[in-house]
């Protein structure tokens, strides 16, 4: 696991040009892409180095790590589209999200995990992390062999959601992809900003590899890192 520390704006644009590094070598990658608010400043450096002709998503597979039930629905998409999808130019075919039909059963939920496939598995992965070590909707006790299911969400998740919701928005479940999906992601970046984010960060880095703290699974990857800036390092000593 590397680990870069800097500003906030720093590490947005040093995760722009790793993913860009990708795009240039694979205009066709695949992408999973999380919707933490700490990713926004990341997909503005992205958007402008596609703007500026360092790299292009035009034939990229955007792939999120999870989707809302309920009235909600919809903001996940929303909060993609405006911060990524639209400014960098992604084909609405490109776009892909876990199904949350409201009949949908674990076979159908399951279908996300063959759709990554087809495309070849997730050539890059960007993350935030929830301040309970959730890694996309994958809560505390979810299994390390989890592939993409429903999940019901915790009360920090749901606090976390809220500033970026309106609060008849904020649900009480959702979908995502499962750990074992994230792992087999060939490169990982997670990026968190904030001193609140401090202590779960410190628990993934220095901690053991519990399901306790999804996030800490990633200890494990190969191609995995961390992007902080000051205040989320400050516990690391």
């Amino acid at each position: 696991m590397r680990t870069i520390i800097d500003s906030g704006e720093k590490i947005a644009e040093s995760a722009a040009l790793s993913v860009a590094s990708v795009l240039r070598d694979k205009p066709g990658a695949a992408l999973g892409v999380d919707f933490a608010p700490a990713l926004k400043p990341f997909c503005a450096k992205l958007a402008a180095l596609c703007a500026a002709g360092e790299c292009s998503l035009e034939n990229a597979r955007i792939f999120s790590t999870a989707a809302l039930t309920g009235p909600g629905r919809d903001s996940i998409r929303t909060l993609l589209r405006d911060s990524l999808l639209g400014p960098c130019g992604v084909k609405e075919e490109n776009v892909f999200f876990p199904c949350v039909c409201g009949d949908a059963g674990e076979e159908e939920i399951g279908e996300y995990d063959a759709e990554i496939a087809k495309a070849g598995g997730l050539d890059a992965l960007v993350l935030g992390i929830g301040i309970n070590g959730r890694i996309g909707f994958n809560e505390p006790a979810t299994p390390f062999d989890s592939y993409t299911h429903g999940q019901k969400l915790t009360d920090a998740t749901r606090e976390e959601l809220a500033p970026v919701l309106a609060p008849a928005e904020v649900p009480e479940a959702g979908v995502t992809m499962g750990i074992k999906t994230m792992m087999a992601a060939k490169k990982i970046l997670l990026i968190a900003c904030g001193e609140e984010k401090a202590g779960i960060i410190h628990q993934m880095v220095y901690g053991k590899t519990v399901t306790f703290v999804p996030a800490s699974m990633l200890q494990l990857h190969l191609d995995m890192t961390l992007y902080l800036d000051g205040p989320a390092a400050s516990k690391l000593g």
